[in-house]
């Protein structure tokens, strides 16, 4: 049975869509300067489809990941013997992979020099406070985590 569900890097679910598994390959496609057929795109995609049916079970709650889908794309890219595009592909997810890397990075370095921007509670913008989301953790260890840990060691 065809997913239903893709789990995103966010973590967020969204639903399955193999319409965006045919537009990744037809950028690594038109990356490489290359032609490929519909029918071809077309196969490539079932194949993908067809391989996440059969490793249904292995899958996080039974959703794949963006990672796990992107993956079969390589190998069915490399089985139809496209590996100019495959190639391309991987390179790719290797650039992007680069980017969200960087950008994790500054918003850490944002977040540490009091830059990040973050969208408060009523949807305003504010910018995020390390010390006073240590303060929230700290209060919420005070009020659930000691006393939970002070009933245990006293049943003892």
């Amino acid at each position: 049975m065809q997913p239903t569900k893709v789990i995103k890097r966010s973590g967020e679910f969204v639903e399955f869509d193999a319409e965006r598994i045919r537009n990744a390959i037809l950028k690594a496609v038109m990356a490489t300067g290359g032609k490929l057929s519909a029918a071809t795109v077309d196969a490539i995609v079932d194949g993908v489809v067809e391989d996440l049916e059969r490793q249904e079970r292995q899958f996080t709650e039974s959703f794949p990941s963006v990672e796990n889908i992107q993956d079969l794309v390589e190998k069915n890219l490399v089985l139809a013997g496209r590996y100019d595009i495959a190639k391309a592909f991987i390179l790719y997810r290797a650039e992007r992979r680069q980017s969200r890397d960087e950008a994790r990075m500054r918003a850490i370095a944002d977040a540490h020099d009091r830059r990040l921007v973050i969208a408060a509670p009523d949807g305003s913008p504010e910018l995020f406070d390390v010390e006073k989301v240590e303060q929230l953790l700290r209060r919420v260890v005070t009020i659930w985590v000691m006393p939970s840990m002070s009933i245990a060691s006293s049943r003892r």
